[in-house]
């Protein structure tokens, strides 16, 4: 027989001549079989531990520890429950003895004197036993085993599924959130719009009221009141806009640090003294297509909330850096184009934002400031001008904890600057005697603007859309000098009037005039190159100016 699979007996037994005459036995019957012998129940125990034998064959009577409680011991330990065991017992009461085996987990029992055949036999039918359950043993490990990988892949496709779910979910919220945003802002550009050609004529009216009085007059404070009040008024309809993201942005290649840095001096005034103001620039230059303007108004936003949140004083912390991202960020910041960013973030130790407040946050009029303390609208405002720069924004904060708002805005490595181009405004620049087609639907702001350009000289004629433009055009037989027409105009818009136009030749420039902006002249806020275009509210010399610089300037510089 293989050495590897050679029988295994063990023998325990306290008295010796036993044992020597079972080895005597066994040597014969069972020649290939290795015998092991101890005289105590704890010896036998050990010498099973350690030579796992197929068969235990147990006297009963033994001193100390008897055959009934070795076996319930083997049995208890998991390494060798497996293990068949054979009572020998030369008792007389065999049944109660039986019985006991049977209880303490004994698979055989033979009485003594007892035939060797049987006794081989019993020890051959117990090794198979022994076999069988080894072989069971293994094929329910291999079930376990395939289960418990089951488990596991179960485990880890529902915790992916969950993840998954989680993540639609978020994806969800953000949609909803982003189209809330995009309703309340075209309600506020649409709102912002009309506002702005009340306030044209608010502006331009208490300008000729005060132009035509005596500057000792005592209804000039009057005057200068109302324009105060109007100028007040257009802020706030530039953060509509801004929110909105309709107002038109100067972006150039700027570097984030050098804004920070030009403004930081100013930004400690506005704060107080009772608040430190700290400043951490990247070492490299942070650049984007920016409009320093609209970033300098994100900057004074966040910092005026920073300080109405520390009424008591503390600290804002300023920083820039370069960002390459990891994929964590573009879940977060789904709408971030791909690729380096730079990143702007404002950090204070005030009162902090609960989760429901920062839900809301960039809602306009939405504020958590006491009535009169504040509009509503300064985070609505950082918000639209981040998302009309091609950046988004992101808010951390725990009630009592401080806020951290990061901005994130695509990383440029190089390109042209635009530069606005400056309107010429000396006074003997105002004044001009070409003739003009003025185009605007309202009729209370089209007799506005014939007024203002008849007062600086120049011959107007009017229309109050594009096809009644189209036929004064063409009635008149020789083109005019310059169209000025607002953008948005029921039927024919601004833009597809000057197409028009350009297209037959009848006039020579065309500046767009709008309280807002829309696709017609602009690509996501930015004013296509080569148009010309003036923001309502307009002043009277305002509007004077950019005529003259329009018409003095080359024509490709206001083309349709």
């Amino acid at each position: 027989m293989d050495k590897r699979n050679k029988l295994k007996i063990l023998a325990i037994d306290d008295i010796q001549d036993n044992l020597s005459v079972l080895e005597t036995v066994m040597a014969g019957a069972l020649p290939g079989a290795a015998v092991f012998t101890a005289t105590s129940g704890a010896k036998g125990i050990g010498l099973a531990l350690a030579e796992d034998p197929d068969v235990i064959l147990l006297d009963i009577v033994m001193p100390g520890m008897d055959g009934f409680e070795v076996c319930r011991r083997l049995k208890a330990d998991g390494r060798l429950k497996n293990i068949p065991v054979v009572f020998l017992t030369g008792s007389a009461t065999d049944k109660e003895n039986r019985i006991k085996a049977l209880k303490a987990g004994g698979e055989g029992f033979l009485h003594k004197p007892f035939e060797v055949e049987e006794l081989v036999a019993l020890i051959r039918a117990m090794a198979k036993i022994k076999a069988a359950g080894a072989a069971q043993e293994l094929e329910a490990e291999k079930l376990r085993n395939l289960v418990a990988e089951r488990t596991n892949a179960l485990k880890q496709e529902l915790a992916e599924r969950k993840l998954a779910e989680a993540e639609h979910g978020k994806l969800m919220e953000q949609l909803q959130q982003a189209q809330k945003m995009e309703s309340v802002g075209r309600l506020a550009g649409g709102v912002a719009h009309d506002f702005n050609n009340i306030l044209t004529a608010i502006k331009c009216y208490a300008e000729f009221i005060r132009k035509g009085l005596d500057p000792q007059d005592p209804k000039m404070m009057d005057v200068r009141e109302i324009l105060k009040a109007a100028g007040r008024a257009v802020g706030l309809t530039r953060q509509l806009l801004a929110f909105s993201r309709r107002q038109i942005m100067v972006l150039k290649v700027t570097d984030l640090n050098k804004c920070v840095a030009d403004v930081t001096n100013m930004l400690r005034r506005l704060i107080g003294e009772d608040i430190a103001l700290t400043t951490k620039l990247a070492p490299a230059p942070c650049l984007a297509m920016l409009d320093t303007g609209q970033i300098e108004q994100v900057l004074v936003n966040l910092m005026v909330n920073a300080r109405d949140a520390m009424p008591g004083g503390g600290k804002i912390e300023l920083s820039t850096e370069l960002l390459v991202p990891s994929p964590v960020l573009f879940l977060a910041q789904p709408d971030l184009p791909r690729g380096p960013l730079v990143c702007l973030k404002v950090r204070d130790t005030g009162c902090g934002m609960t989760a429901e407040v920062m839900s809301h946050i960039y809602e306009p009029f939405y504020t958590t400031k006491e009535q009169g303390k504040g509009t509503g609208l300064g985070l609505s405002t950082v918000f639209g001008i981040v998302k009309q720069s091609g950046g988004d924004i992101g808010v951390e904060s725990e009630s009592g904890k401080g806020v951290q708002f990061c901005i994130y805005f695509p990383y440029c490595e190089s390109g042209p600057g635009a530069a606005a181009d400056k309107a010429r405004q000396g006074a003997g620049e105002l004044k001009g005697s070409e003739t003009i087609l003025l185009v605007e639907d309202e009729e209370s702001l089209r007799r506005l603007v014939r007024r203002v350009l008849s007062s600086g000289g120049y011959t107007v004629l009017t229309a109050s859309c594009g096809m009644e433009a189209l036929k004064e055009l063409e009635q008149r037989g020789h083109p005019v000098d310059l169209v000025v027409t607002d953008v948005v105009m029921p039927g024919m818009s601004g833009r597809e009037l000057a197409r028009e136009v350009a297209r037959k030749g009848l006039a020579g420039r065309i500046l767009y005039m709008s309280g807002y902006t829309d696709d017609a002249i602009v690509k996501h806020g930015v004013l296509e190159p080569g148009l010309a275009f003036i923001y309502k509210p307009f002043t009277i010399d305002g509007l004077l100016a950019k005529v003259r610089a329009v018409l003095d300037a080359p024509a490709d510089q206001s083309k349709a």
